[in-house]
């Protein structure tokens, strides 16, 4: 619903552009044939619903304009003055980026367009304020329509038929010569703005009850104009093209066209009658006498959608009229180029578009955080030890980034090779960008027996919740990942058992959600410990976790009652070193690690000191790193920033005293990079007992991979 918004923002574009340039046909066409230029208003306006539904319909990737939103970098001014801070929170550093060196072109500017999709992101709340503003706007307009047809009906009713044989016989014959195939009745009513026509199936012509005083002239121009109205159809195109103007009932430009196109409809009958009528100047005589009577007896049509002889601004149709005298006709290849320029302008239209399409899985543009719905942590609730550790990541965003579709096929690639050795295959359609989030339930054990520093440090999980933006065969998909499953059935769910030794030594089982959402189940007393959807977690990250719950990537930690502070203490001796550096190695290509000591207690400070860690990444302008720590008190709120700008100090030091030297790592130039942007553009900012530190790096994602051709080279290996 967050899409809607802007879905309607690119529609309004869409709108403009169309009604714009049918104004302009219709601008160029009208003195020569009022009918064309009444053609033209009217498909303009019976496109608008079309590209309404095209708007919230998928279309391909190729329909289209291609662009590339480029980041944006935002400066924020946030400064922290709470006490015990240990240094001032300086604003984030805006991002330099680099501009190509050249003037901007229309094809620039008409990429951009779609772009801005990728910057703006409304909330859900104002999509779902919009939407209901937009429903009950069409509502109101819908229902005023359905008024005008139930006054056109009662009016009809109230009416009386002409008995007059000479005026029946004049209708008869006329309709005869301008080629009126359904039968049409003469009748006449008590009300303003008469002679008019109304209906389609079964139409009608109404005249004052003062026609008996008409001439012959007058009203045979009258019945031939409301007769030109009914041979072309107007009374139910001036429905459909209301009801597409009613569709856009904030726009100003469909309005203003279905104006104009009542305008044109008028001055075809016009010029259609007038051969019928005893030609041009004697229907003009006509024209100029209704126009004198209508003044004493008051204007205006007595009801919505009829069509009357009244209507469409006399004075400035009788202008008209004289001046097309001489005009020369449009032929029909004009015709034919007029028509082609109003369709090749909708199509047109129609490829901009918004983040509303659905984008193909390998190319899809990085939706930002605020499209994506928060991890779902509700089927962490079944691991017996409870789950004091959570690891979420977004694979669709992931691999949406700059540059890393290309590694997802590269991945995909090796996989393939892997399994179809195997004799196994995947599903041809089904990539890595398919998966929506994966949700682990972490689980970190420590051997303190071993003498430090070679303390055990294992990392596993009882849980795990695999959810996909498409319906997936979840069986088909596992035999194609490791052969032979078992499938058997535990109440409502299908529980599917493979046996991986790449996983574990035992069995590992499945539970089948639904059609997108698979779960890793543990199994208790010979049946499977299956949470229901909406439970409540037994982990607790409290309201630091809303805050990185929607990025690419999040990681928490729930250390009530010192938890992890225990369950690590043992290790913490065992740690040498945070900061790395790696050299090559007089073998050649194999490379050596090398540690730099620092203080552990320094580590081990902001951890003892909060009851629960947040960790979250957003990759939208590079890395954008948010650190959440909640302390147990506010004093140990203090210490934790005091620790946190004592470690930043170190790693710093630590940094400046090996720098890079050439003897370098596949990474480590980048990892330096990442860092040391993150120590400069960093602040910490304590309100309470919460702490949240930040920073920012123009590194990408794909920077950190090697070249695709490294890649497929390394995939052959294997």
């Amino acid at each position: 619903m967050n899409e809607f918004p802007l879905s309607l923002a690119f529609l309004a574009a869409q709108v403009a552009a169309v009604t714009l340039v049918a104004l302009a046909l219709d601008a160029w066409i009208v003195r020569r044939s009022p009918a064309v230029a009444a053609r033209v208003l009217f498909l303009a306006l019976f496109a608008l619903p079309i590209l309404t539904a095209a708007m919230f319909c998928p279309l391909p990737n190729w329909w289209t304009w291609p662009h590339r939103a480029e980041p944006v970098a935002v400066a924020e001014s946030e400064t922290s003055t709470q006490p015990g801070s240990a240094r001032a929170a300086d604003g984030l550093k805006p991002v330099a980026m680099d501009a190509p060196k050249r003037g901007l072109s229309v094809r620039d500017l008409m990429q951009s367009l779609p772009s801005v999709g990728a910057r703006w992101r409304p909330s859900p709340r104002a999509g779902q304020i919009l939407a209901v503003a937009w429903l009950l706007g069409v509502t109101i307009c819908g229902i005023r329509m359905i008024g005008g047809l139930w006054s056109v009906g009662r009016l009809r009713r109230r009416s009386r038929p002409v008995l007059d044989a000479v005026a029946n016989e004049m209708l008869r014959t006329l309709a005869s010569d301008m080629g009126v195939k359904r039968a049409v009745e003469l009748r006449e009513a008590d009300l303003p703005g008469l002679p008019a026509t109304a209906g389609w199936r079964r139409p009608i012509i109404l005249l004052p009850t003062d026609w008996m005083s008409w001439g012959a002239t007058e009203l045979r121009s009258a019945l031939a104009h409301e007769l030109a109205h009914i041979h072309a159809g107007d009374f139910l195109n001036g429905i459909v093209a209301q009801l597409a103007s009613a569709l856009h009932f904030y726009h100003p430009l469909p309005r203003r066209l279905l104006n104009r196109l009542r305008l044109r409809r008028e001055m075809a009958a016009d010029a259609l009658a007038a051969r019928y009528a005893g030609g041009r100047r004697e229907y003009l005589r006509a024209l100029a006498r209704l126009a004198l009577c209508s003044e004493s007896s008051g204007t205006g049509v007595p009801a919505p959608l009829l069509l009357s002889a009244h209507g469409g601004v006399l004075f400035r149709r009788i202008q008209m009229l004289r001046n097309t005298e001489e005009a020369r006709p449009l032929s029909r290849t004009v015709r034919r180029l007029t028509l082609a320029m109003l369709a090749g302008s909708v199509l047109l239209a129609s490829a901009m578009r918004g983040s509303a399409d659905a984008p193909d899985s390998a190319s899809a543009s990085a939706p930002s955080s605020a499209e994506v719905e928060p991890f779902d942590l509700s089927y962490l609730t079944a691991n017996p030890k409870g789950t004091h550790a959570v690891v979420c990541l977004r694979p669709s965003v992931l691999f949406a980034q700059p540059g890393m579709a290309e590694y997802a096929k590269a991945m995909r690639t090796v996989v393939k090779a892997q399994l179809q050795l195997q004799g196994r295959t995947l599903p041809s359609d089904l990539g890595l960008a398919d998966i929506e989030q994966i949700v682990i339930d972490a689980e970190i054990t420590v051997d303190a027996k071993a003498p430090p520093p070679n303390h055990s440090l294992m990392c596993g999980t009882g849980n795990l919740m695999i959810r996909m933006r498409r319906d997936v065969d979840w069986l088909s998909l596992l035999k194609g990942l490791f052969g032979k499953v078992k499938t058997s059935k535990q109440d409502q769910f299908t529980i599917h058992s493979v046996n991986a030794p790449t996983i574990g030594p035992t069995d590992v089982s499945f539970c089948e959600i639904d059609r997108r959402t698979l779960l890793m189940v543990q199994s208790q007393d010979g049946k499977f410990l299956i949470p229901t959807k909406g439970s409540k977690p037994t982990i607790d990250l409290g309201a630091s976790w809303s805050q990185i719950e929607r990025l690419p990537f999040a990681v928490g930690f729930d250390n009530r009652d010192s938890y992890w502070s225990k369950k690590l203490a043992p290790d913490v001796e065992g740690i040498t070193g945070l900061a790395s550096r790696t050299k090559k190695t007089k073998e050649g290509d194999r490379y050596a690690m090398t540690t730099s000591a620092l203080d552990t207690t320094e580590i081990a400070k902001p951890i003892r000191a909060a009851d629960s860690i947040c960790y979250g990444v957003d990759f939208a302008t590079g890395f954008e790193c948010r650190l959440f720590l909640t302390g147990k008190d506010e004093a140990r709120a203090r210490e934790i920033v005091s620790s946190i700008d004592t470690l930043a100090k170190l790693v710093a030091d630590e940094l400046n005293a090996n720098p890079a030297d050439g003897e370098t790592g596949p990474n480590d130039d980048t990892v330096r990079k990442l860092t040391n942007d993150i120590l400069k553009s960093g602040k910490v900012v304590r309100s309470g007992v919460q702490v949240r530190a930040e920073g920012h790096s123009s590194v990408k994602l794909s920077d950190f991979l090697p070249s695709i051709g490294d890649d497929a080279h390394l995939g052959s290996k294997q």
